[in-house]
């Protein structure tokens, strides 16, 4: 299991920035509403793709049953 990693100080303006420039790709202004959709699209493919592992991380981090997360945690 790997553990918890605080991001320096001092590197939080330097990631900031990259991740700006990357969702501004580049123009400095956002991306369209279609390529949006698109992306929250994609997210949401890869949560349902992933649905078993998520509630393994569930189960490991909060000690909840599998059944549960199911019928809570996670939506269908």
């Amino acid at each position: 299991m790997s553990s918890l990693v605080y991001t320096p100080l001092e590197e939080i303006e330097k990631v900031h920035g990259i991740v700006r420039e990357g969702f501004a790709h580049g123009t400095g202004k956002l991306a369209d509403v279609e390529s949006r959709k698109n992306q929250l699209l994609q997210l949401g493919y890869a949560f349902k793709d992933n649905f078993s592992r998520w509630a393994d991380a569930l189960k490991q981090d909060m000690g909840r049953p599998k059944l549960e997360s199911y019928e809570s945690d996670l939506p269908p």
